[in-house]
Formats: structure tokens, C-alpha cells, sequence
């Protein structure tokens, strides 16, 4: 029987998909050819290729292994595609937000790679009384100090090298956060890491020195162990993100509207341990916590008139416009309290969300890469939020993303825009209704 006539754009398309799901090449190729394919009995690049009317040493056959795992990629990310696009142009975008935001890492060397003399400096001065009193408000480490001896290996290495592995430990912690991802949100692992590469605020954590990715795989991770009534797995990551307060107390909170006293249980004994070896980090300062909240302050000031511009958080944005330090308190006091009867009502995983936002919109310190936060809504919005919405608000959220690199040029941080009316959107739809 002669080959179907398939048109140029569908042979392309079937081709690439050799490796895909039986769903997406049913899109594509017409049901007789289809058929054709299934009688053979597997859906192999030769067998497509002969249906297809292309001969074995055609140009086709030089880019096989190439095409094949392209059409592998790409017909798995079809699998459960949760969104009101096609494929390729899901592809296409998700490379190019990619390629933007690590792009920005051919500049870190001209701006002393951006914010890693931080954590330079706490790898040199780990276990001594220096760690909390810095020569610079720039090497000033506003983390837990225990958290420093994650860095104490690094101690020695030449800024550049230990910048570069960082960034290479932060990417391997965005594929560990996607492979999370789809156990707990039932998504594709292509789609998942497609979706965190994407993420401007994760790309930009890695460009400039940050670690927000190692906090968002712990989340992802105590998430997991959340949903599946696991104490441990839910609380030893937790405990773990005390290393930075403001990603875990929200989440915390979380343990204790639901009444988890287990898992509270184990969290209140990770926060002594850390105390513990925040003395020793510290070279024996018993009372680092007021030394610590002394230094966070003296910072605060000058790090806000600086900084300002990149704040994402609905107090920063009172405290910019000249509202009262009392009356910043008071609003963020009202959100939270405010948020309470949702959090109690809704699933788990957009309990962890809503959290993961409230934190962000409460904090007094929330930059552009904190934004990574916003993932874990982003994942719930599309595997529950209907179309044409959900399509809509996902779009919108990555393409304001990018933005946050002209934050100064602007005067704002358009992230500030995603995160606050994110939290709005959700707080406005949850507030009277059941999940």
C-alpha cells in the first residue's frame, strides 16, 4: 500500500515525536496512517519513516539521535500537558525565559559575582566571633550562623570557582526540585523542569550567588511528606529551611493550624540543634540571636536604601511610600490573621502554596529571588484553576517574571505586581468559599 500524503509541517511534527506518547501522534498523523504504524507493532523512527515515504539513507537518518531524544522530550512533556498551548510553543518559550535568565551569568565576574562575597566571607570566618561582626555591611550573613558550615568546604577557593559551583550545585537542585514536583502535582518531569527553569526568580537566584533553589527542593520535599501523612519527611526538611526563617515560619504556621504536633515536635528539635551549632559557629557566643538581630538591623536601613527597588513584599512597598513602621506591623499582622480560615480549608498543597505567599507578602526582606516561592501556586494553578484562566494567569506570571532585571531602570520590582496579586486573587476566592 502506498505511503499517506502527509503535509510538510505534519511529517515534521510526526518525526520528531517518534519517541512520544500514542496521544500526541494521534494529533498528528491522520487515522489511517496510524493505523498503518500500529501494525508494525511499534512506533519506531524506521517504521515512521517508511510510512512516511522517507527512505532509510535520506538526510534524516544523520540527525536521528538527535531527533530522537528531542521527539523523546517533547512527547513526554505532551503527556499530562496541563495547558491551552501547544507543545512546541511551550518548548520555545520555556528555552528562551531560560536562556534569558541564565544569560546574565557572562556579567557576574564585573560585579564581583554578586552577592557570593557573602557567603565567601562566612566560609573564612565559620567558628569565630567574626562570622556576625563582617568588615562590610555587603559581607554581612543575616542567616541562621549554623548555616555556614555548609560553606566551610568552600573556604579557600577563589571567588570564581566557588561562585561557579555554586551555580552548578543550584542548577542540580532546580532538576531535584522538578523531579519533586511531579510526584506531588501528577505533571510530567519535561513539563516540571521546563516550568522551574522558566522561572526568571530561580535563574536569577543562580546568576547572582543565591541558594532560594536548595529552600524551594526542601519545601517541595517536606510537601511531599505532608500530603502523605509522613511526619519525618514532612519535618526534617523543614527543619533544614530554618536556615532562613522567612521561607519556613509560614510553613511552620501551617503545622500548627492543622495541629501536626509530631511533626512540631520534630521541627522545635531541629530549631535547637541549630541554635546549638550557631554557638559553635559563632565561636561560643551563647547569645548570638540578640548579636544576630542587632546586625539585622544596622543592615536593614542600608540594605533597604539600596535595594529597595527589587523588594517584592507588600510591607517593603508600605515602608517605601513612608508608612509607619507601627502601622507596616499592623497591616501584616491583619493579612496574616486574615489568612488563617483559609489556610484551614483548603487542600494541603494549596495550604503549602498560600503559605509560601503569605510569607512573601509579609516579609520584611523578600528580593527577587525569594520570588521562587510563587512556584509551588503556579504548579496548583495549573492542575486546578479551569481554562481559559488558568492558561491566562500562567502566561501573564512568566512573562511579568523577566522583568525583575529592570527593576532599577523602572523604580519598582514588577514581581511585586505577581506575588502580591497572586495572594490577593487566592485570598479573594478562598476567604467565603470551601476548597
Amino acid at each position: 500500500m502506498p505511503a499517506p500524503h502527509l503535509p510538510r509541517y505534519h511529517c515534521r511534527l510526526a518525526v520528531s515525536s517518534w519517541h512520544g506518547n500514542i496521544e500526541y501522534l494521534s494529533r498528528v498523523l491522520p487515522a489511517h496512517a496510524l493505523a498503518e504504524a500500529n501494525d508494525i507493532g511499534q512506533y519506531s523512527l524506521t517504521a515512521l519513516l517508511k510510512r512516511l515515504g522517507l527512505k532509510r539513507g535520506s538526510r534524516f537518518r544523520r540527525w536521528r539521535p538527535t531527533i530522537g531524544r528531542m521527539g523523546s522530550f517533547i512527547g513526554r512533556l505532551a503527556d499530562r500537558f496541563p495547558l491551552r498551548l501547544s507543545v512546541e510553543r511551550f518548548v520555545l518559550y520555556a528555552v528562551g525565559l531560560t536562556l534569558i535568565g541564565l544569560a546574565q551569568v557572562l556579567h557576574s565576574w564585573q560585579f564581583a559575582f554578586w552577592d557570593w562575597s557573602t557567603f565567601a566571607w562566612a566560609a573564612a570566618h565559620v567558628g569565630t566571633p567574626g562570622l556576625l561582626h563582617p568588615a562590610r555591611f555587603q559581607d554581612a550573613f543575616v542567616y541562621l550562623p549554623a548555616a555556614a558550615w555548609a560553606l566551610a568546604p568552600l573556604r579557600g577557593l577563589p571567588s570564581g570557582q566557588g561562585f561557579a559551583l555554586n551555580a552548578g550545585i543550584m542548577l542540580c537542585a532546580l532538576i531535584a526540585a522538578a523531579l519533586v514536583a511531579r510526584r506531588i502535582y501528577a505533571l510530567s518531569f519535561p513539563f516540571c523542569l521546563a516550568a522551574i527553569a522558566a522561572w526568571a526568580p530561580a535563574t536569577y537566584a543562580i546568576v547572582i550567588g543565591q541558594n532560594s533553589p536548595i529552600g524551594l527542593v526542601l519545601i517541595l520535599v517536606s510537601l511531599a511528606g505532608f500530603v502523605r501523612r509522613a511526619p519525618a519527611l514532612t519535618a526534617i526538611p523543614l527543619a533544614l529551611l530554618l536556615y532562613k526563617p522567612t521561607f519556613a515560619i509560614p510553613l511552620v504556621g501551617v503545622l500548627v493550624l492543622q495541629r501536626r504536633s509530631r511533626e512540631i515536635a520534630i521541627v522545635a528539635f531541629g530549631a535547637l540543634c541549630w541554635y546549638l551549632g550557631s554557638v559553635v559557629a559563632t565561636g561560643g557566643d551563647w547569645s548570638w540571636p540578640i548579636t544576630l538581630a542587632r546586625l539585622e538591623h544596622a543592615l536593614f536601613g542600608i540594605d533597604f536604601s539600596y535595594n529597595a527597588t527589587k523588594a517584592i513584599s507588600l510591607t517593603a512597598l508600605l515602608v517605601r511610600v513612608g508608612v509607619p513602621g507601627v502601622v507596616v506591623a499592623a497591616c501584616a499582622a491583619f493579612v496574616v490573621a486574615a489568612s488563617i480560615p483559609a489556610l484551614t480549608r483548603v487542600p494541603d498543597r494549596e495550604a503549602y502554596a498560600a503559605a509560601c505567599l503569605l510569607g512573601l507578602v509579609v516579609s520584611p526582606h523578600a528580593w527577587s529571588y525569594d520570588a521562587v516561592l510563587v512556584l509551588p501556586m503556579l504548579f496548583v494553578v495549573a492542575t486546578t484553576a479551569r481554562e481559559p484562566v488558568r492558561t491566562r494567569l500562567t502566561c501573564a506570571a512568566y512573562a511579568v517574571a523577566p522583568m525583575l532585571l529592570f527593576a532599577h531602570e523602572i523604580g519598582f520590582n514588577p514581581l511585586l505586581l505577581v506575588v502580591c496579586g497572586a495572594f490577593a486573587v487566592w485570598f479573594a476566592r478562598r476567604w467565603r468559599s470551601n476548597p
